[in-house]
């Protein structure tokens, strides 16, 4: 069995090498898509995704990490946990979709935002049209006098 440490990484150009290395290992279809902007020293950026199992399964199982990007650390370290764990091997009627570094710049330039300081987790509403909420109109006078 791997200990534990071996599926962190130092970097983010580290914890992709891993997350692909693993992918590959387990047999997974890979896709990759490039930011625009570099990481701190000139590398290019992916967010990389991983499908295992069926690819016309009725039931998709979606795992992201790096949407905070420095905490994609973390998220990386368990999606190779993983793929090393071979628990995903020979799914039939579930797919699952491995997202690596939702927020890449944010990770490997060891920042919670992106690159335009948006906190991914927190800006995804649609500000045209926000979700209304009665009962938090209600509280929102006693939360915010």
């Amino acid at each position: 069995m791997t200990h534990p440490r071996n599926h962190f990484a130092d970097s983010y150009t580290e914890a992709r090498r891993k997350f692909l290395a693993a992918a590959k290992n387990a047999d997974a279809v890979l896709g990759e898509y490039r930011h625009p902007l570099p990481g701190p020293c000139g590398e290019a950026l992916f967010t990389d995704t991983a499908l295992l199992g069926n690819s016309n399964a009725e039931r998709l199982v979606i795992v992201s990490s790096g949407v905070h990007g420095v905490e994609g650390f973390c998220g990386s370290a368990c999606q190779i946990a993983l793929l090393h764990s071979g628990l995903l091997a020979g799914a039939k009627s579930c797919a699952i979709l491995l997202v690596h570094a939702l927020n890449p710049f944010g990770f490997a330039h060891l920042r919670r935002t992106n690159e335009d300081n948006v906190d991914l987790n927190r800006n995804f509403v649609d500000h045209a049209h926000p979700p209304t909420n009665g009962d938090y109109e209600r509280l929102h006078p006693l939360l915010v006098p």
